[in-house]
Order: C-alpha cells, then sequence, then structure tokens
C-alpha cells in the first residue's frame, strides 16, 4: 500500500537547514506554531508550493523555502538569515525575483480568500439579524 500521506514541509525543509543554524531553525519553528491554526496552514501551503515548484533549481526551492518560512514566522528578535541569502540571489537572478515575488503574492492570496470567507459568514449573520429586527419591529406594532 503506497504511503499518500504529504511529509510535513518545515520537516521538509528542515534537512535544508546547515549544522550552524539548526537551533535558529527551531527557534522559527517553536515560534511559528504559537500562530494561529489557519495561519500555520497558510504558511505551510506556501513552503510545500514552493517545494513543488518545477522551475526552481534545487538550490534556490532551498534558499526560497527557508527565506518564505522565516519571513511569515516573523519571530521577534529575528536576524532574518536565511532572507539575506534570497535578497542577494534576487539580485542577481530575474527569474528567482519573479518567483519569489509570485509566493508572496500567494500568501496574500491566501489571506484574501480566508478573509472573503470571514465576509460570507457576517453577510449571512448580517441577513439573520436583520430577520430578527423585522420580526421584532412587526411584534412591536402588535403590541401597541
Amino acid at each position: 500500500m503506497p504511503n499518500d500521506t504529504i511529509k510535513d514541509p518545515y520537516d521538509q525543509i528542515r534537512e535544508y537547514v546547515d549544522a550552524q543554524d539548526t537551533a535558529y531553525f527551531s527557534q522559527l519553528r517553536t515560534h511559528m506554531e504559537t500562530k494561529d491554526q489557519n495561519e500555520q496552514i497558510k504558511c505551510k501551503a506556501v513552503v510545500y508550493a514552493i517545494l513543488q515548484d518545477t522551475e526552481l533549481s534545487q538550490e534556490q526551492k532551498k534558499i526560497l523555502a527557508l527565506s518564505q518560512f522565516e519571513i511569515l514566522a516573523r519571530m521577534p528578535g529575528s536576524d532574518y538569515r536565511f532572507s539575506k541569502k534570497s535578497s542577494e540571489l534576487t539580485k542577481t537572478d530575474e527569474k528567482y525575483k519573479e518567483k519569489t515575488l509570485r509566493y508572496y503574492a500567494y500568501k496574500t492570496y491566501l489571506n484574501n480568500l480566508a478573509l472573503d470567507e470571514e465576509i460570507a459568514k457576517l453577510d449571512e449573520k448580517n441577513k439573520q439579524l436583520d430577520e430578527e429586527i423585522k420580526t421584532l419591529e412587526w411584534q412591536v406594532k402588535l403590541f401597541k
């Protein structure tokens, strides 16, 4: 029976971390795990998408995945060491820069989807409240 489970993207990128950065990566991951579950899923989706990219080289995926993970973690006191490597690469590789911007946009897209869903829920709640108000107004008119 084949294993159809997807390996956690953070476990995958941990393999990319140099020995001297292992403790830093662990701090980032611990900080990331304090975030809301939905936020964690969106961040993992971005990292997973980078790992599945077919246009980036393996080295580019490594740099971009670690950089995005670090940026998405937004850990106070971070020295952004992974992002600095990525930033250097964006200066010399136009395709890599394009991909970097695409994955920034992907996270924004995921955030907007979540907001659209929340807005739809609030709209539905507003409709329910409007109906309740109409019912209450009707009841008040009956008792006047």
